[in-house]
């Protein structure tokens, strides 16, 4: 019923964090364990015992590479009370979250070098098209001067350059 779908379902949980979910009732027995190695012991834990009293507990020990958090059940009792009627203990590695880190960084120094290739690429593009227009109009110009110059003068152009180079 109940119990094996919170099972099943803290299991998940445990595995898309990379981590272990401890129960811990009332009495501080522990009553439900993702690992399945410390069901019926009792925790005694300074941040268990807060986390009763109303103080959710979180700790990241960098070195470790993991996040520990207390949260309390809650229980609604007649009319608007409550009461902690349990705790939820995660332990759950940071490993996992480094590595994805690392990867993104990697895939962003990636992306930068594309964008520096395609940027030089696309500088190179519009240099080598500026050239070639520049070569075009400086061809125009030359075309337009002939077909303005007089043919006599192009003539006498013609032969002074041929008696001129020998």
């Amino acid at each position: 019923g109940n119990s094996e779908r919170i099972n099943a379902e803290l299991s998940q949980l445990s595995n898309i964090y990379d981590g272990r979910i401890i129960i811990v009732d009332s009495g501080l027995k522990i009553v439900g364990d993702t690992y399945h190695t410390d069901e019926g012991k009792t925790l005694i834990a300074p941040e268990v015992i807060q986390c009763f009293q109303g103080h959710n507990t979180d700790n990241y020990d960098d070195n470790a590479g993991y996040l520990e958090m207390t949260i309390p059940i809650i229980n609604n009792v007649g009319g608007s009370g409550q009461e902690i009627c349990g705790i939820m203990c995660v332990n759950v590695s940071t490993d996992s979250i480094h590595s994805t880190i690392e990867q993104l960084k990697l895939k962003l120094d990636l992306l930068v070098l594309i964008f520096a290739v395609v940027g030089v690429g696309s500088l190179t593009v519009v240099n080598l098209v500026k050239q070639k227009n520049k070569r075009a109009k400086e061809k125009a110009e030359e075309e337009r001067r002939i077909l303005e110059t007089p043919i006599h003068d192009m003539a006498q152009n013609d032969l002074e350059s041929k008696y001129l180079q020998k």
